[in-house]
C-alpha cells in the first residue's frame, strides 16, 4: 500500500493531472517518479514504459493510435495512481488526451507509402471533393493522414498555400455530411512545406461526401462502402449510444 505522506502529495499531483490540459506533457511527475512508474497501453498488444525527464512524461506511439491508456502506478506495489484514455472519434474522450508526431516521424511515415491510414496528393485537386472522399474514408475506417505536397510515389514536392486550414475546411465543410472533425497542419520536411489533414475515426458514422455516398478505406485505395458495411456502421453507432444511456 502507499504510505500515507506519499498518498497526499500523489492526490494532489494527480488532481493536478486530471486538470492538465495536455497528457504528453505532465507538469510536476517527475518529483514523485522514484516512488511512480507510468505505462501506457495502445491497442491490445503494445505495452511500453513512460519515459520521465525534465518533469515530462512522454513516449513513442507508432502511427496515429485508435486507442490509448496511459496509467500512473505505485512503483512499490502496482496501485493505481491516475489514468487517461483515448478513443479516436469517441465524443467520450478523457479531457486533455494530446497526440503529437515530430516531423522527422512523419517523413518515415512518408516513406512507407500510402497505406490504409495514409493517403498522399501532390497538390490539392482540381475536382475538390477528391480531399472530401479521402477523408470520409478514413473517417468512416480507423483514422488516417492526407499529405497534400507528396506524390503517390512519395517524392515530396511541398504545397503552398496561403491559408491551409481555411482552405480544408471550407472543401469539407462543403462536401461532407455529417461534419468532420479534422485538424490541419503545415509542417517542414526537407525545407518544403506539406499540409498534413490528420482524420480520427469518426465518431458519427456513417460519413458521405454529398451526391457521392459513403466510402471507406481498403488498403492505400478508396471504394464506396456496400451494404453489409453500411449496416455494420449504424450498428456500432446504436451500440456505442446503448453503452452511455
Amino acid at each position: 500500500m502507499i504510505s500515507d505522506a506519499l498518498k497526499a502529495d500523489i492526490d494532489g499531483y494527480a488532481n493536478d493531472l486530471r486538470r492538465s490540459s495536455r497528457l504528453l506533457a505532465l507538469a510536476k511527475v517527475g518529483a514523485l517518479t522514484p516512488a511512480m512508474v507510468g505505462r501506457y497501453y495502445a491497442g491490445i498488444s503494445i505495452t511500453a514504459d513512460l519515459n520521465f525527464t525534465d518533469n515530462k512524461a512522454s513516449a513513442d506511439i507508432r502511427d496515429f493510435p485508435r486507442d490509448l491508456l496511459v496509467v500512473l502506478l505505485a512503483r512499490k506495489d502496482g496501485e493505481l495512481v491516475d489514468r487517461k484514455s483515448f478513443l479516436a472519434g469517441s465524443q467520450y474522450v478523457t479531457e486533455g488526451v494530446t497526440i503529437e508526431a515530430p516531423e522527422q516521424d512523419l517523413e518515415q511515415v512518408i516513406q512507407m507509402g500510402e497505406s490504409d491510414t495514409v493517403e498522399f496528393k501532390r497538390e490539392i485537386p482540381q475536382n475538390r471533393e477528391q480531399i472530401a472522399i479521402g477523408a470520409t474514408a478514413f473517417a468512416n475506417r480507423r483514422g488516417g493522414r492526407i499529405f497534400i505536397g507528396v506524390a503517390d510515389n512519395c517524392e515530396i514536392y511541398g504545397c503552398r498555400l496561403e491559408k491551409p486550414k481555411d482552405t480544408i475546411t471550407q472543401i469539407l465543410r462543403s462536401h461532407c455530411y455529417p461534419p468532420l472533425n479534422v485538424s490541419v497542419d503545415e509542417i517542414q520536411i526537407r525545407n518544403l512545406p506539406v499540409v498534413v489533414v490528420t482524420i480520427p475515426e469518426g465518431a458519427d458514422k456513417p460519413y458521405e461526401v454529398k451526391d457521392k455516398g459513403v466510402y471507406i478505406r481498403a488498403g492505400a485505395t478508396k471504394r464506396l462502402a456496400n451494404r453489409y458495411e453500411l449496416d455494420e456502421m449504424y450498428n456500432g453507432k446504436h451500440s456505442a449510444t446503448n453503452l452511455f444511456r
